[in-house]
């Protein structure tokens, strides 16, 4: 089967709509999601390190030698198998909406446990080494006024005080955004968008005055996803085109291609500001004309 040609450069607002109605397969999607990113990684990154899917995000116990440490395991896990560093792409990536200190991230009363992909440092031996990224895609359980809200707050936390580099991706435009500081879409705040990505770096420490920095990606309903810096060790990097894990997400199972029908109504459209809903049929009225 071809691969399914959309009208939207970004995010399938008919697919998206679909999967966030009651029993709409958003878990279904997610999972796919995350398994289209693995393998992305796995095909990019460095070869001293490897990307592994893992269970959902959650706190698990590990002991060594004597002693007990906890730590949240998220889907996917980046390794590094050796300490060689290689040169770091700058070409032909998006410029993030904004750069924001990181520190200006860090709210007391904000919970939140978005389910994940990370990226670790291979050691040489023992597994699974030593985490360097974490992804996190949301849920609509762990944003605000959701059951795991506080939780991944806390998490999120401990992650960028431990150095370790965060990438949170919302495509849940119908819920408040991670951060009270980012434009609230549903409640139709001023230069609001639909969907983002947020690029944490807590490096070189996440102490006061001398925080690291969060790149702040805002995506229209018109616009593709960001082409990103993902952070690895220190000044290392590698591009993600998140862009071509969506689509290459859609295309992996037929489901969120008959999702995907933008011939049917939009569902949930009401979830969209109106201006948005004119960019959506405009996108639309082009697609059937071209």
């Amino acid at each position: 089967m071809s691969d399914y040609q959309s009208p939207y450069p970004g995010i399938n607002a008919h697919l998206n709509s679909a999967l966030l109605q009651p029993d709409g397969g958003w878990e279904m999607f997610h999972a796919a999601h995350i398994i289209q990113l693995q393998q992305t990684l796995d095909a990019t990154l460095p070869e001293n390190y490897y990307a592994a899917p893992e269970k959902s995000l959650q706190v698990t116990v590990q002991q060594q030698d004597d002693t007990f440490s906890m730590r949240t395991i998220p889907d996917i896990s980046i390794y590094q198998t050796t300490l060689e560093k290689k040169s770091t792409p700058t070409a032909n990536v998006t410029t993030p909406t904004a750069i924001l200190p990181l520190a200006d991230t860090f709210l007391i009363d904000e919970e939140i446990e978005p389910n994940a992909v990370a990226i670790y440092q291979f050691d040489g031996g023992n597994l699974p080494g030593k985490l360097v990224t974490r992804i996190e895609l949301l849920s609509t359980a762990n944003k605000p006024g959701g059951s795991h809200y506080k939780r991944y707050m806390q998490r999120r936390r401990e992650t960028l005080f431990s150095k370790v580099n965060l990438v949170e991706i919302d495509y849940l435009h119908h819920t408040a955004p991670l951060l009270s500081q980012i434009p609230n879409y549903p409640k139709r705040a001023p230069h609001a968008t639909p969907y983002y990505v947020f690029v944490s770096n807590p490096e070189p420490s996440i102490k006061m005055g001398d925080m690291g920095e969060m790149a702040f990606y805002a995506i229209q309903v018109d616009e593709p996803l960001p082409r990103f810096l993902l952070p690895l060790i220190e000044t290392e990097n590698i591009v993600v085109d998140l862009q071509a894990v969506y689509s290459n997400t859609i295309n992996s199972g037929r489901v969120f291609r008959l999702l995907a029908n933008h011939e049917r109504p939009l569902a949930l459209a009401e979830r969209y500001t109106q201006a948005d809903q004119q960019r959506i049929q405009t996108l639309l009225d082009a697609f059937q004309t071209s």
